[in-house]
């Protein structure tokens, strides 16, 4: 499973296609599978959905 991340999208909107990504780490973290891999797009990403993560799975 792919999924991708970019700072000027929306985790409501998203669903971590290219075309439709997801705004916050935490959101592609919580929707990957064992073996997704995350795409970040190029951008500053912060708040507080992209810090201190914690990848568990």
């Amino acid at each position: 499973m792919e999924i991708n991340v970019s700072p000027d999208a929306s985790d409501e909107m998203g669903d971590g296609s290219s075309q439709k990504p997801f705004k916050s780490l935490e959101c592609a973290v919580n929707n990957s599978k064992n073996d997704s891999t995350i795409y970040l797009n190029n951008g500053e990403y912060v708040g507080s959905k992209n810090r201190n993560i914690t990848i568990d799975k």
